[in-house]
Formats: structure tokens, C-alpha cells, sequence
């Protein structure tokens, strides 16, 4: 089973990671204190000294969480645009593929930063939960830093604490295992395929070159060392051990070459070690930087080396290379055999297969279709069947696809397979259009959320996914460069001759019909401007400058494209910085208003040709009269922290803004709120709209998902709906029936 490859901070040099064992590598640091049995200890912090006995942990007291799909309709909201997959809190951070590929393992974070105490197991197909949250065991008011190896069956899992090395059991949670850490080190660890055996090696870069680096193999079960070999590198050590626990291969980078001959190195040699014998087999001339894959049996192992974009298939026991594969023209990516080791994929844009025996190409298929630009496999696995899986996310979402199939496993039934971008109503009210990071353009019923199928154009295939806006009548698409009548009747039209070789453009504004649009241009280091630009005369109406040392810049126009409202906030000096509001009439300015310390600025919207409406990411949110450069109206309040776009309503009355925290012990989350904007009251609040369940804590709390604020909202025509993405889905409200507070009228 194939694992990424993980660095230390910045460092060049790659550690190796053992996939058919199951093994992660972490960067850097080991050290020089021998582990000991944790079996036979207790000291503080969790460390353990032989000859005592640890203290028994009792997990914390946790409420049940309530059976929530997913796809279940929050109270008040009319449907769902399309589906959402069970999305996990911290959005997928740190999820990754298990050796069998049947199942992806998620972490839940909580209290500590960097760690973890539960996580949930889930189906790769459609990428459903296996069950509620698993508690990790963990010393208490502490946590499980990641993961560092998994077993190839999928039932152990082995991770580095802040003083512990410890081994748990994915099924209950349960600690196996536990080695104190050695202070200043960062181990490597590598699981035998039935997780009981556990390598470990590893060392700090800083310290000295000269102490000996040591790998040692311990018994799970019985916490009895094995064996323990001192390795030629000393700096950023890696491990790999063998399906059956027999074979070990360490390698790693060396300080200090200097005065070496290139053939005398220690970074490109690699060690292979009989664990039993603690006899070293072989010294193979692998370069350094590599990723270390076994076959089930043990007997073949296939070497990704990343600096020469090269596969080795080698007999792992002698260091013997039998093929060499050469991947400039494909790529480097997650490695895995077959069951029966008579194959072996690579999986990058396409999955690409080889003849174990021969090392002769067996073929090559291409990604699913219907899988979102930009999503690249971290892991990939074969299961019993000898079907290959592989596992990416991107942008807050997961997805898993046959790799040799060409399927997406976690297409939702119907609706968008990536995070949905933007929403429009068009101008009659009759539908409701949806763009995602998926690069599709879907229609729905505005009445009852039917789907009505994809629109003409395609704008992501062209441009890049995540870039697409959609005009507030949904009639026009819009990518950083170039916009897309929807309706197909008219090809699209390229900002880019607006821009010299040196300039581009770096995001774009519709007006609300679409006709024209303000381009934010920026030639790094040089200049920036916004440039407003005729879409039925394909060329600019007008360029106002923006500073060249900025943070951030949005445009907006109006009904009247003479009227131009720019944001921007400053360079970033000591932490903070300004956001400026800016009118501007055919090229001129009109009016300038500026909030000090405001930020980076989130989000504006134009309200009418005389007010704009900014968004700034220390929770400010203001009505600004671009006239005259002043403030009219605060709708930010202390305790509801606003992220994310705001919407305005057609008819300027309305605006709808996120806020509230992701955690709090009274369970009050998220929530769309709609103010009135000219008194600045509360219309409507909708609670907890976007983002996957909850997940329920000790002490009555619960964690929110970490799903980012939605980026863009959309009113009906006559502002009584409002429609706002989840994740892969959008719900849509009916505002005359939700109260201020949330209450149902």
C-alpha cells in the first residue's frame, strides 16, 4: 500500500515510506534514548520506566451523537440542490486511504492543536461512515499527533505523541502499544502487515553528526525489542518493514559530505537488515529521496525514486534491482501491488500498470471524467477483489475513484462532485444555477430543487475550476479570464488581451446581468489595476489604478457601469492592515472611506450606485456611502464573527452574511443571518446551514465542521428564498417563514 511522501519543514531531502507494510514517514527528528516496554510504566506526561505499572485511562465521558445524515433537511429549509457525502469535521485534514482499500481513516481535532482523539472510518464507496466516532485512547487533556504507519490488514494504526510512540487498535480505539518518545525526536514507524511488529528509527536534525543512529524493532503484543541495528545516515533516517515483520530496509540523509566521494555517501545507499538475525543483507545503491512499496509476500518491493522520476522493482532481501521504469513522462505518485503481487500501478493523472515479472506495461486509464481538476491521489490500494482505489481531496472535499476502472466512487446522486463555487436565480425566478469546483454548471427547478441538467457551456474545462463566478440572473459564467454566455449562444470572451505579457488577471467581478465586468489585473511588483470591461463590445469601458502593495482587491458594479466600487486591503505590516473602500465614477474618484486595522477583506457587494457593503476578516461589516467616503451602518456584532461573501437582495433591502464560531458549550453554531439594511435589524436567522454533522465532545460540546463559510449566497427575485452551498449541495430557504431568532413563522 502506497503512502505520501512527507518532508521535514523545507528540507530537500525526501524520507522513504514502507507501503505494503503500511508505513508514514515523519519528518526528521530520532533520538538517542532507547524506547522502553511501555508495559512496565507510568512517569508524567504518559512516559513509561520499566518495572511499574501504568495507571489506568479512562476515556472521557462522551454524549451520544444522534443518527444525522448528512443529507437530512435542516428544520426551515424547503430542499437540497443535490447530495452531500458524510463530510467529516476538519475537512478531511490528515484523512488518508487504509492498506485495503476498503475504508478511509479521518482524524477529528479538538482540544489540541496538531493531535487528535477520535476519528470515524468510512466507506470508499460514496465515502459513507462506518459507524459514530471512534474515542482514540489518549493520556488525559492530551492527543494523537498523526499517523504514522498502518498495518496492510487495516486493524492497527501507529502514531507519535508529544512523549509517547504509541500502537492503537482502528476497531476500538484501544492502545496496544506505548514507548515513551525520546525528547527532540520525530520517529519514522513502520508496521508489520498484521501489526505486531513495529520499526522505529529517526533523529533530530540538530543533533550531532557523530552520534550513532539507531532502528529498533519491538514485539506489539508483548513489548519485547526484537532487534536494533545502527544505520550509516544521520539525518532524517526512514524505515520499512516488511508484510511478514522479517525484512528491514532503512536509509535517510547524512550531514556533513563534504570531502566524500559521491560513491562513498550515505545518502545514496540504503541498508537492508534481517530482523530475526539483526544481520544486514544488503547494501543497495538506491538514491536518496524515495518511496519504499512491498508486495503482500514480501519478496518484491518496488522503489519510487522522486530526484530521477524512476520506479525500481527490486528483490528487497538482496538489494537486486530487476527492472527500472522510467516516469518523466508519466509522473511520481501512490504505488501498489496487486494481491497477488503479479502487478504493479501508479497512480497520477492516469493509474498505469506493469508486469511485475517482465516489468513490461500492462496499460494505462485515464481519470474519471466527472473527478474535479486539481485532485491529485495522496493514497492508493488495491482490495481482495484486485480492484484499485485511490483516495484525493481538494478544497474542503474528499473523493475516492476506481483508478483502473476509470470511476468515481463518491459521485453523489446526481448534483456536483466538488464544493459548489457559486449560485444565481435567473431573472424570471423559474431557476436556480449552481456552479462548482467540479466545473460543472447545473440547472434546478427553482420550485421544488429538481434538477434540470447541465447547462451548454463548461467554462472549467478551459480555465480552471475554482475561478468560476456566475452573474447574479445566472445568465453569464465568469473565470479569472474569460466570460461565458450559458445559454450557448455566443463563444466565450477573453479578458486576456486587456493585459501586457507581465500583467494578469487575478480575479473577476460580474455586474449583475453579466454584461460587464471588473477584472482585478496585477503585474507582480509593478502596478495593479481594475479594469471594467463591455462584454458585448469585448473591450474596456474604463481602468482605475489600484496599489501595487496590497493584500487583496475586489470590484463591484452595478445597474450603472460608469459606477465602480473597489476594496483592497493594505500591505500587511505587523500583523494587521487597512481596508480601503473606494468609488469611483467613469474613471474618477468619487469618494474613499477606510477602516483601520480591518484586515484582509473578505467580501463587498454593491447595495445601489451610492452604497457598498464590505466584509473584513476582523469582523467588520459596513455600510459604506462611496459618495461621500463615510460610514453609514455597522452590521457586525462582537460575538458573531462574519466570514465568507455577502449576498445582497435585488432590491438592496436585504443582506445575508455568515456568522457565529465553530464550537461552543450552549450549541450555537453557524448561521445565516439577514439583516434589514436599512435599519440594520435582524430579519431572519438560519441556524447551522452549512457543513457536515456534528461531532459530539466531553463536557456537552460538540465540534463544528471546519467546512469554510459559504462563498457566495443568492436571493430570489423578490428576495423571499435564499440559497446557500453546503459543501457539494445547496439548500434553499423560505425566508417568510424563519423568524429573527430562527424561529418558525
Amino acid at each position: 500500500m502506497p503512502l505520501n511522501r512527507v518532508r521535514y519543514a523545507a528540507a530537500l531531502a525526501a524520507l522513504a515510506l514502507c507501503g505494503g507494510c503500511g508505513t508514514k514517514t515523519e519528518p526528521a527528528p530520532a533520538a538517542n534514548d532507547r524506547p522502553q516496554p511501555a508495559e512496565n510504566t507510568s512517569t508524567a506526561g504518559g512516559a513509561t520506566r520499566p518495572g511499574v505499572a501504568p495507571p489506568p485511562i479512562t476515556p472521557p465521558s462522551m454524549p451520544s451523537a444522534p443518527p444525522v445524515s448528512p443529507n437530512a433537511l435542516p428544520s426551515g429549509a424547503l430542499f437540497r440542490l443535490g447530495t452531500e457525502s458524510g463530510t467529516p469535521p476538519n475537512a478531511w485534514k490528515g484523512a488518508e486511504l487504509l492498506p485495503t482499500g476498503t475504508r478511509v481513516f479521518a482524524p477529528h481535532s479538538a482540544e489540541q492543536p496538531h493531535s487528535f482523539q477520535h476519528f470515524t472510518l468510512y466507506d470508499v464507496d460514496g465515502l459513507r461512515p462506518l459507524g459514530a466516532a471512534v474515542h482514540a485512547e489518549c493520556n488525559p487533556g492530551g492527543g494523537l499527533g498523526p499517523v504514522a504507519a498502518v498495518s496492510a490488514d487495516g486493524r492497527f494504526m501507529a502514531a507519535v505523541n508529544v512523549k509517547t510512540l504509541e500502537v492503537h487498535d482502528l476497531g476500538t480505539g484501544k492502545r496496544v502499544l506505548q514507548l515513551p518518545r525520546p525528547e527532540n525526536s520525530s520517529p519514522t514507524m513502520s508496521l508489520s502487515a498484521d501489526g505486531g511488529r513495529l520499526a522505529i528509527t529517526g533523529r533530530f536534525q540538530r543533533t550531532p553528526g557523530d552520534v550513532p543512529v539507531t532502528c529498533t524493532v519491538w514485539d506489539v503484543k508483548t513489548a519485547a525489542e526484537l532487534a536494533r541495528v545502527t544505520i550509516l545516515q544521520n539525518e532524517y533516517p526512514s524505515v520499512a518493514l516488511s508484510p511478514d515483520g522479517k525484512t528491514l530496509i532503512t536509509s535517510g540523509s547524512h550531514r556533513d559530505l563534504r570531502g566524500l566521494d559521491p560513491a562513498d555517501r550515505p545518502d545514496r545507499v540504503s541498508q537492508v537488515w534481517d530482523v530475526d538475525s539483526k544481520a544486514e543483507l544488503a547494501r543497495p545503491r538506491w538514491p536518496n529521496g524515495r518511496t519504499v512499496v512491498y508486495a503482500p509476500d514480501s519478496t518484491t518491493a518496488a522503489v519510487v525514486v522522486y530526484s530521477s522520476a524512476q520506479l525500481l522493482v527490486v528483490e528487497p532481501r538482496t538489494g537486486k534491482t530487476r527492472h527500472t521504469i522510467e516516469l518523466k513522462d508519466i509522473g511520481t505518485g501512490p504505488v501498489a501491488f496487486s494481491p497477488d503481487g503479479a502487478t504493479l500501478a501508479l497512480v497520477t493523472d492516469a493509474a498505469t500498470r506493469w508486469d511485475v515479472a517482465t516489468g513490461k506495461a500492462l496499460g494505462t486509464t485515464p481519470r474519471p471524467k466527472d473527478l474535479p481538476e486539481g485532485v491529485k491521489a495522496s493514497g492508493a490500494a488495491f482490495d481482495a477483489n484486485g480492484r484499485l482505489v485511490a483516495f484525493g481531496t481538494r478544497d474542503a472535499a474528499a473523493y475516492c475513484w476506481d483508478a483502473l476502472a476509470g470511476k468515481l466512487l463518491t459521485a453523489p446522486a446526481g448534483g456536483h462532485t466538488g464544493p459548489v463555487r457559486t449560485v444565481a436565480f435567473t431573472a424570471d425566478g423559474a431557476e436556480i444555477r449552481t456552479a462548482g469546483a467540479d466545473g460543472a454548471v447545473l440547472r434546478w427547478a427553482a420550485a421544488d430543487g429538481k434538477p434540470l441538467g447541465r447547462v451548454s457551456a463548461h467554462p472549467a474545462e478551459r480555465s480552471g475550476p475554482f475561478d468560476v463566478r456566475l452573474s447574479r440572473d445566472g445568465r453569464r459564467a465568469v473565470t479569472r479570464d474569460e466570460v461565458y454566455p450559458l445559454d450557448g449562444t455566443a463563444p466565450p470572451t477573453s479578458f486576456r488581451p486587456l493585459f501586457t505579457t507581465n500583467e494578469f488577471a487575478q480575479a473577476s467581478y460580474p455586474a449583475p446581468d453579466g454584461a460587464h465586468v471588473a477584472v482585478i489585473g496585477v503585474a507582480p511588483g509593478k502596478s495593479a489595476r481594475c479594469v471594467v470591461f463591455d462584454v458585448a463590445a469585448a473591450k474596456p469601458t474604463f481602468d482605475v489604478p489600484l496599489p501595487t502593495r496590497m493584500t487583496r482587491a475586489v470590484g463591484a458594479i452595478g445597474a450603472n457601469p460608469q459606477r465602480l466600487v473597489t476594496a483592497h486591503s493594505t500591505e500587511i505590516v505587523n500583523n494587521t492592515c487597512d481596508v480601503v473602500v473606494t468609488g469611483w465614477d467613469a474613471g474618477k474618484k468619487r469618494g474613499e472611506f477606510t477602516i483601520p486595522g480591518g484586515g484582509v477583506l473578505q467580501g463587498l457587494v454593491r447595495v445601489d450606485d451610492r452604497h457598498a457593503v464590505v466584509v473584513t476578516a476582523m469582523g467588520h461589516v459596513v455600510l459604506v456611502d462611496v459618495e461621500t467616503g463615510t460610514r453609514v451602518r455597522d452590521f457586525a456584532d462582537p460575538t458573531r464573527l462574519s466570514s465568507g461573501v455577502p449576498a445582497i437582495s435585488p432590491d438592496g433591502k436585504l443582506l445575508a452574511l455568515a456568522q457565529g464560531g465553530r464550537q461552543s458549550a450552549a450549541r450555537q453554531g453557524p448561521a445565516i443571518r439577514v439583516y434589514d439594511v436599512g435599519t440594520g435589524a435582524v430579519r431572519h436567522t438560519i441556524a447551522f446551514p452549512y457543513g457536515g454533522p456534528p461531532v459530539f465532545l466531553k463536557d456537552s460540546t460538540y465540534l463544528f465542521n471546519n467546512t469554510p463559510a459559504p462563498e457566495t449566497m443568492a436571493f430570489s427575485p423578490d428576495g423571499t428564498r435564499l440559497a446557500v452551498p453546503a459543501l457539494t449541495s445547496v439548500l434553499v430557504w423560505d425566508l417568510t417563514k424563519v423568524g429573527p431568532e430562527g424561529e418558525a413563522r
